[in-house]
């Protein structure tokens, strides 16, 4: 992922769940939320907590989440999406004003 973060050009290309990007308990919480609220279909797999035990079924799962979000928006890449999927799963204190991004 640092890969990613550090090289946008090569970021930019990942846009199909080729990549298996770990899932983390803020991805499976984010992945949740936008379940309930409707935009995702399936549940997504694994668990809130980081501590769990990991599944790897969860791995491939939730990266196509991961590559079905990002299909509906053009421009984006994998790492863009699971970055605000992150940050939705986090629920950092500052994620309900527009100012801190």
């Amino acid at each position: 992922m640092a890969a990613l973060f550090v090289q946008p050009s090569l970021a930019a290309t990942q846009t199909e769940q080729r990549p298996m990007l770990p899932p983390g308990g803020p991805i499976f919480k984010g992945l949740q939320m936008l379940h309930k609220a409707g935009l995702l279909k399936i549940t997504p797999s694994g668990s809130e907590m980081d501590d769990q035990v990991f599944e790897p079924g969860s791995l491939y799962d939730n990266s196509q989440h991961l590559a079905d979000i990002c299909a509906g928006l053009p421009g984006w890449s994998l790492i863009n999406v699971r970055s605000g999927v992150f940050v939705l799963g986090t629920r950092h204190p500052h994620s309900d004003k527009r100012a801190w991004f």
